[in-house]
């Protein structure tokens, strides 16, 4: 007989395997990208295992979809927190429009006046792929749309090996963007330290 249920089965038990254990370190948003980057990754290297490519296909393209939208979220908070735009956090599932606003920011930011772009047109064509296949973020999750149409047309091929070799590099990307935008605000933070400092001087 199969191993069922049994009771006392929690997903909150611990186990004697250490490897296994880990702590859910809440509010660390910047994580977050990074794991479903990852976890994406594991899950394709799992082929050279014999792990079936048809089965990964839908999981791993689905990690590196929500590892844009999470990363496009956190540049877009990042680039208008540099603007003193207290605006909302980014909301929604459309890579699209995600894109479309974090796009002049991460420009503005990252790069100087003049400088080549070439990067960030690259970078939006791979984005604009992944929009042309889930464009609402539930192709790779569910077969069909609520109305029945399917979600992929079927005739799509893709090959995983170069999946991973393009979003390494467009991670590198995200990573070097995220690094000057943190590196601009510190040294806003260090500037407006200065400025209240001597405003405190000035008052005695």
């Amino acid at each position: 007989m199969s191993d069922w249920p049994q009771k006392g089965d929690s997903i909150r038990a611990v186990g004697k395997d250490e490897r296994f254990h880990s702590k859910l370190d809440l509010g660390r948003w910047g994580f977050y990208p990074v794991a479903y980057l990852h976890a994406a990754e594991w899950l394709i290297g799992g082929i050279d295992s014999g792990a079936s490519v048809d089965l990964i296909v839908y999981p791993a393209l689905y990690l590196y979809r929500h590892y844009l939208e999470l990363m496009l979220k956190h540049l877009i908070s990042m680039g208008h927190a540099l603007d003193s735009d207290r605006r909302a956090s980014p909301e929604g599932h459309k890579l699209r429009d995600l894109w479309d606003e974090a796009r002049p920011l991460i420009a503005k930011h990252a790069f100087r006046p003049g400088e080549t772009q070439d990067e960030i047109e690259i970078v939006g064509g791979v984005i604009a792929e992944f929009v042309a296949l889930d464009p609402f973020g539930e192709s790779f999750r569910y077969s069909n749309r609520k109305n029945g149409d399917e979600t992929l047309r079927g005739d799509d091929n893709i090959c995983l090996d170069e999946v991973v070799r393009v979003m390494k590099r467009v991670d590198n990307f995200f990573v070097g963007v995220e690094s000057v935008m943190d590196e601009l605000r510190q040294h806003q933070n260090d500037l407006e330290r200065e400025y209240q400092a001597d405003a405190e001087a000035e008052s005695f």
